[in-house]
Formats: structure tokens, C-alpha cells, sequence
């Protein structure tokens, strides 16, 4: 049971911080308890929670950061207190609009930012140095240039699109942006990641030329697998209807280990929510024994 989770330290919310930004750095997935997500600076007695596993370590730790004051400090908390940050994958289909439109669904609850982010494939390519082909990379440079510019015009159209959604809704003020990259979905929307530093990712089930017979595309997949936040994907047939409407969230275990950790971050980020967290387990052959 060695990912079972154990509360090690009760503290404030700016050295609950501190000591998460110093056990992260470590290696050692630190999970924050009883915070007030809209004004959590308020709280007293938030719970630092380690895997059982990590609690020597964490204690070691926990006793060295005791002792950190002044600018270490500062640089830690401003490190981690930070605006809310959701990042959106975005390939203009109805997946990914969709998906949009519950990221800022949160972002109005959280009182998050929204940053769009759509990654385009421009190669480089070495021309032969036959007599005319210089007339090719030509073609190929125009052409890969219009694949940027279209893509960023896309996405400016989908902001108005989106700033059109939140008058509608009266969500109030969030701020959007939108960036590009060029590069590989998978690769650029991990690399996304590590520069904007997002509590949450927020995408379509589906990419654009992608069938739904399957739960999820194959660049969703393999993103669950390497992403190291939370991945909220969204079918192109949810309709958005408010996140106050969502009020079930199933949760299908298979009674691993790694579920106390994951169930810890799935109770953190609903916590602000009136949700209920429902865990389901589906046997299917041989009866067992639980």
C-alpha cells in the first residue's frame, strides 16, 4: 500500500506552499487538503499529504523547510501562487471548440486564465540541387507559410467566438489568449505544458480527422499517459450546459494503489464544486473475492 496517503503537517497556506514547492522539487508528489479555492490565502490548518512511501523523506524535508525564511520563501510562494492556469489544445473541430467552452466554464469558477494553444507540422526539407529545384522549396515555403497564418487566424476568430460565448453566459471577466507552435500535437502540447505550467489541461476526446468509434484519439491517449497535470477531455456530443449542471463524477477503479493519489487530485479539483465522486468498479468473468 505504498501509495496510500498520509496527512504529515498541518501549516498555513503560504508555507503549505513552500513546503510543496521543496517536496516537488525532491521528486516526492506532495497533495494540498481543506484549502478555499476562491480566496485561499484565508485558509489556516491546510494538510500536506504524502504518499506513505515519501514520508521519511518528507519529514526530513518538512524539517529543513522549517527553517526557510526571507527571499527563499518569497521565491517559493510567488513560485506557486499564481493565477489559475488552463491550457486548451485546440485543432478548430468540434472537439476541441467544445472542449473550450467547458474550460471556461471552469476558469469562470476558478477564476482561472484560458490559454488556446494549436500546434501545426511545417518540416524542414533539403532540396535536391538539380537545375529548377529551387522552384520547389519556393512552392513549399509559401505553402507551409499560409499553413501559420491560417492557423493563426483560426484562432483569433475562436477567441471572438469564445468572448461571444462569455457575454452570453455572463460569466464576467477571463482572460484568453492563444498561442501556436510549430511541431508534432503530442510533442508540442507536452512542451506547451512545461512552459506554461497549467493546473488542468482541457481538450477534445477526438482530434479533427480522427472517428469516434474509440473513448479517445490516439493523441489523447497517449497525452494521459505523459502528461504530468490532470487531462479533462470532452466529447464532441457534451453539450454545455454550465459546470453547475455537472453533479456526478464516476470515477472507475480498478483498486490499484495509484488510485488513493489520483482520487486525492479528483477531490481537490472538484472540491469547490456541488459534486458527488462516485467509484465504480465493473468485474467482468471470474467472481473475486471483494
Amino acid at each position: 500500500m505504498k501509495h496510500k496517503l498520509t496527512t504529515i503537517a498541518y501549516h498555513t497556506y503560504s508555507r503549505a506552499l513552500l513546503i510543496q514547492s521543496q517536496l516537488e522539487a525532491s521528486g516526492i508528489p506532495c497533495f494540498l487538503t481543506n484549502i478555499n479555492i476562491v480566496q485561499p490565502a484565508v485558509g489556516a490548518g491546510v494538510g500536506i499529504r504524502v504518499r506513505n512511501a515519501d514520508v521519511e523523506q518528507a519529514l526530513r524535508i518538512l524539517e529543513s523547510v522549517s527553517k526557510v525564511t526571507g527571499k527563499a520563501k518569497e521565491k517559493a510562494v510567488k513560485l506557486l501562487y499564481t493565477t489559475r492556469r488552463i491550457l486548451v489544445p485546440v485543432d478548430f473541430s468540434d472537439y476541441s471548440t467544445n472542449a473550450c467552452y467547458y474550460a471556461i466554464g471552469l476558469a469562470a469558477r476558478l477564476k482561472a486564465e484560458v490559454k488556446l494553444f494549436h500546434a501545426f507540422f511545417k518540416p524542414v526539407m533539403e532540396m535536391p540541387t538539380y537545375e529548377g529545384a529551387h522552384m520547389y522549396q519556393v512552392n513549399f515555403d509559401k505553402y507551409f507559410e499560409e499553413i501559420e497564418v491560417r492557423a493563426k487566424r483560426q484562432l483569433n476568430e475562436l477567441i471572438k467566438k469564445l468572448k461571444v460565448f462569455i457575454r452570453q453566459k455572463k460569466l464576467g471577466e477571463i482572460k484568453l489568449s492563444a498561442t501556436t507552435a510549430n511541431g508534432f500535437a503530442e510533442d508540442a502540447i507536452l512542451e506547451m505544458q512545461e512552459a506554461y505550467k497549467p493546473g488542468i489541461v482541457v481538450m477534445g476526446s477526438h482530434g479533427i480527422s480522427e472517428k469516434s468509434e474509440g473513448i479517445f484519439g490516439s493523441v489523447t491517449s497517449r497525452l494521459i499517459d505523459r502528461l504530468s497535470v490532470p487531462l479533462l477531455t470532452i466529447p464532441a456530443d457534451a453539450t454545455f450546459g454550465g459546470i453547475s449542471k455537472i453533479k456526478n463524477i464516476l470515477y472507475a477503479t480498478d483498486f490499484d494503489d495509484s488510485d488513493y493519489v489520483a482520487i486525492s487530485k479528483l477531490i481537490n479539483l472538484i472540491r469547490l464544486f456541488d459534486m458527488k465522486l462516485h467509484c465504480v468498479h465493473v468485474s467482468i468473468g471470474k467472481k473475486k473475492p471483494w
